[in-house]
């Protein structure tokens, strides 16, 4: 059994290329992944193929109200999120 196995993770920067991974391996060890991401269109773009596995919440890093939202009930939280400029 892994020890992601009914995991309730939380990545941020999940919709990036090392966090798109980083979501797909999670999955295949059974996690329960969440993705916060400032716009559903990068979220499609990389995840297309597990979309239905992942919980997409769109919001901003600098957003208190989002962030409260998107670390509610999470086990733990994975950051891989980067300046945008």
């Amino acid at each position: 059994m892994s020890y992601w196995n009914g995991k309730r993770v939380l990545v941020t920067g999940g919709t990036g290329f090392i966090g798109s991974h980083c979501v797909e391996r999670l999955l295949e060890h059974g996690a329960h992944v969440r993705v916060i991401g400032r716009n559903r269109q990068s979220f499609q773009k990389h995840l297309r193929s597990v979309e239905q596995d992942v919980d997409f919440q769109v919001g901003d890093l600098t957003d208190v109200v989002a962030i409260d939202r998107a670390v509610a009930d999470q086990d733990m939280l994975i950051h891989l999120a980067a300046f945008v400029a």
